[in-house]
């Protein structure tokens, strides 16, 4: 019976939930190598031309006007587009009196709920002359990579940043992303869950 008990427990502790995803293709209806006018007809937002960045005739940035809410995080969504496909969706924390690791906390179990467990998680120390601490929580799909970033830096780590950032896997790289600089392209899909 012991046996039975220990199997059944690494069991629990080994499977995903029952919902995760096999593939992760975009986010919230956005595919990769999708142009500027098939993400306007997929997302269920509307989004405008990002007038803060300046876009190249061959890259161009796309937000979503509005706060989209990732459990309970006010997020800002980008889009990029290269030659006019997508190629990456970033999420990025909007309000700045918002505890960082709160945040944080949210996101992480948030998306645990949607990709199930995560494929990797880093925590690195930069060290002076830029003293930095960064957290990296990465799902990887066969089509999409999401990457959670929280970085601190600056004296006394006051400094804090925490966005999402969703990309396809480039399939000419490592199949095993690796977190402190890997030349996969992270995906994230979040705000949208049903």
């Amino acid at each position: 019976m012991p046996k039975f008990l220990l199997a059944l427990c690494v069991l629990l502790l080994t499977t995903e939930p029952a919902g995760r995803p096999t593939d992760v293709g975009g986010w919230n209806g956005a595919k990769w190598g999708m142009t500027v006018t098939q993400v306007k007809s997929a997302i269920r937002y509307p989004i405008e031309r990002n007038s803060k960045l300046d876009s190249t005739s061959d890259v161009q940035s796309w937000i979503i006007p509005q706060i989209i809410k990732v459990g309970s995080t006010p997020l800002r969504v980008s889009f990029e587009f290269h030659d006019n496909k997508l190629t990456d969706i970033d999420l990025g924390l909007e309000d700045d009196d918002l505890p960082r690791s709160l945040a944080f906390d949210d996101l992480k179990q948030a998306l645990i709920e949607k990709y199930g467990r995560p494929s990797d998680e880093s925590r690195t120390e930069a060290p002076d002359p830029f003293p930095a601490v960064k957290h990296k929580v990465l799902w990887t799909f066969p089509s999409t990579s999401i990457t959670l970033n929280f970085t601190e830096f600056g004296e006394g780590n006051e400094t804090k940043v925490i966005f999402v950032n969703y990309r396809p896997v480039d399939k000419g790289a490592s199949s095993s992303p690796n977190l402190s600089g890997s030349p996969d392209k992270p995906e994230l899909t979040r705000p949208h869950l049903d």
